[in-house]
């Protein structure tokens, strides 16, 4: 019997898991956009222009706002062989045509690449065919102010997947991500395992429209066979759920293994205003297969007092150059220049059996699964993906049945 709750305040026991791998959960990266130009351009153009094409993934409506980048070329025109220069957009004009905010400098022929990093979805995920597309609203990279208290995320600043359903009742639309195949449990008790999942949402249905916002999770075994598992986040009239909110859902299994999809979906079940969904970091996990059986593990003691130490950590580098200024660059890349969290604790005086089911995360580890840690402190993301590691500092007490140990977790 699957439980469904708010994330609780500040202070919990830490819980570990095993990571479903989530692509992309807090949306920072964009995907890249590839396409061709649809007709010759001379130097000094105005427009570009695209091939159409069936499905919401080429529809740059769904892809690009104003301001953004594309690159043009390398052209075969034979005045310009092998030029290329970059575009700002200055409009979308429609589904297969923008205006740059200045004219091209080179010539090109139908058939030269176009690509650029798109806004319309973040990379790893996919719409559904039946995306609502007018007035642009199939947004990702929206920034959202930090004004709540820690189970926000403490992000400065964060995006969200949006997107909407059509005006059309009843219509559904949604975004997916396909997770490739991987073993989750032990031979002969896929039934027993069970997993939790979490997401952060926020819905407009309008003044006077019903909306509904759902999960489902589908895994695809081997033999083609499928098992599903659906939650009902949320249905909501007029401006109920316009404020950011989570829910957790664990105690549920799915019963095989195999390639796993998991989609949110909107559904526009009465009203002619057009629902808009947000969603922000999901996450996906499952207890070991001998665990206590609600998709994670609690730590049944708390960290020793005064020994957690939070830190954020950042893959920035810095360089003295010839002209004494101070150059500074980051080896994770334009897209996503976050920081990293890093958690460390002590525990003291932690029995035997905790030990042990820790040490079995670990070696889940060693196996290439990452863990997912719930640690409950302020200011630090409800879910942190990455990797754990134990330092056994001695035991006491009878017969050497008491464990004092350094816990170190890395965000990957």
């Amino acid at each position: 019997m699957s439980t469904t709750y708010d994330v609780g305040t500040q202070g919990g026991k830490w819980e570990i898991a095993i990571a479903v791998p989530v692509q992309n959960p807090k949306f920072r990266i964009p995907r890249v956009w590839n396409s061709t130009l649809a007709a010759d351009r001379a130097a000094g153009s105005a427009i570009l222009t695209f091939p159409a094409a069936a499905g919401v993934d080429t529809d740059i409506r769904c892809r690009f706002i104003p301001g953004n980048t594309l690159v043009v070329g390398p052209s075969t025109d034979s005045a310009y062989l092998g030029a290329t220069e970059e575009v700002i957009i200055y409009t979308v004009d429609s589904g297969t045509q923008i205006t740059p905010q200045y004219v091209t400098k080179f010539a090109y022929k139908s058939g030269d690449p176009i690509s650029g990093y798109g806004e319309g979805i973040g990379d790893g995920w996919n719409f559904s065919s039946s995306i609502h597309t007018t007035n642009g609203n199939n947004r990702v990279r929206e920034l959202e102010i930090n004004t709540s208290p820690w189970a926000w995320g403490a992000e400065d600043d964060w995006y969200a997947q949006r997107w909407r359903a059509a005006t059309l009742t009843p219509d559904v639309a949604d975004v997916y991500q396909n997770i490739p195949k991987f073993r989750v449990t032990k031979e002969g008790v896929d039934a027993t395992v069970k997993w939790r999942q979490g997401i952060w949402w926020k819905i407009t249905p309008g003044a006077s429209s019903t909306a509904s916002l759902t999960s489902l999770i589908t895994v695809t075994d081997g033999a083609g066979a499928t098992t599903t598992h659906s939650l009902a986040i949320v249905s909501a009239t007029g401006t109920a759920s316009t404020s950011w909110r989570n829910v957790v859902e664990d105690d549920w299994a799915l019963g095989r293994t195999g390639t796993l999809q998991l989609k949110y979906y909107v559904g526009n079940d009465s009203g002619a205003t057009t629902p808009i969904a947000q969603i922000y970091h999901p996450f996906l996990e499952f207890e070991l297969p001998w665990g206590g059986g609600t998709g994670y593990y609690q730590i049944p003691d708390y960290p020793d007092w005064g020994s957690v130490e939070c830190e954020r950590r950042g893959a920035m580098k810095s360089a003295i150059l010839a002209n004494n200024t101070l150059e500074l660059t980051s080896g994770d890349g334009w897209q996503e220049r976050n920081k990293k969290w890093q958690i460390s604790a002590e525990f003291s005086n932690i029995s035997q059996a905790v030990w042990n089911m820790l040490r079995r995360y670990e070696n889940f580890q060693d196996r290439g699964f990452s863990l997912n840690l719930h640690c409950y402190i302020d200011d630090i993301p409800w879910s942190l993906t990455g990797h754990m590691t134990l330092f056994d500092l001695g035991k006491k007490g009878a017969f050497l049945s008491q464990h004092n140990f350094g816990f170190l977790f890395e965000e990957a």
